[in-house]
């Protein structure tokens, strides 16, 4: 038993579930386990019944529609945004497949951050011998920024680097705003220690090269893929893009450089 199960209830509530199927020799009646019997679960809780092939929200509880991000009260699964159709269709249609208690993940994504809630589901029964399905929250919601996470993760090198630009406003340098460890190994560097350094203190090499130019082409709004020069016996090839006019983001991907 998790300690975040037991604070937030739901532990409680489906140890309440099988002492009410033992009582009743099969599924407990809705009537039974939730009319007036959820005290403050019922606001972590929703209700969702209708036809298998497009069930709906019947009714739903006050921490669950702010963690829906909107109304919810009849609206079908299917029309769910944020990845919420896919994962609360596949929790219910389990729950009611076998016809037992199911804990799962649930995961909607919304301006590049996945937001991950525990989900109970709990089969009931009604006296019309229709199925429901009482959905309730379990434990707090994890927050991963996916844009983050993929920059820290991934093996090709990527920097974000802002334009220094001298009196005139032309371009003579980068500086490294943000970095991955990819990239640093690339740069013989640690993440520490290239952050906010210029880009041709890094690559002494760079100065005046087309490499630069490029570079600075992408503050244009022009996205290139190029070939240049790092350390010693290694290349990168290269995709950069302009995310403003003062930043661009760069990517790379080592490659030998081939002796003629």
């Amino acid at each position: 038993m998790s300690g975040s199960a037991t604070r937030d209830g739901t532990e409680k509530l489906l140890h309440r579930w099988r002492a009410a199927r033992a009582a009743a020799g099969g599924l407990p009646a809705y009537e039974d386990l939730v009319l007036g019997n959820l005290g403050r679960m019922a606001s972590r809780a929703a209700l969702v019944g209708g036809p298998p092939e497009r069930p709906h929200l019947l009714w739903i509880g006050e921490a669950f529609e702010a963690w829906l991000g909107r109304a919810g009260a009849g609206l079908a699964l299917d029309d769910l945004p944020g990845g919420l159709a896919q994962s609360l269709r596949e929790i219910v249609g389990d729950v009611l497949a076998g016809a037992e208690p199911v804990r799962a993940p649930c995961a909607r994504v919304s301006g590049g951050v996945a937001y991950t809630t525990g989900m109970l589901g709990l089969p009931l029964a009604t006296g019309r011998n229709e199925r429901l399905v009482l959905l309730c929250l379990s434990g707090e919601t994890a927050r991963t920024n996916l844009l983050k996470t993929l920059f820290r993760s991934t093996r090709q090198g990527m920097v974000a680097a802002t334009a220094l630009r001298d009196a005139g406003g032309a371009v003579q340098d980068f500086r490294v705003l943000a970095l991955n460890a990819a990239a640093a190994t690339m740069l013989r560097a640690t993440v520490e220690t290239a952050q906010w350094q210029r880009l041709t203190t890094l690559l002494p090499h760079l100065r005046g090269s087309a490499t630069l130019e490029r570079l600075v082409a992408a503050l244009a709004g022009t996205t290139s893929s190029f070939e240049g020069p790092i350390r010693g016996p290694t290349a990168a090839c290269c995709t950069c893009a302009s995310r403003s006019r003062r930043s661009a983001s760069c990517s790379a991907s080592p490659s030998p450089i081939s002796a003629t």
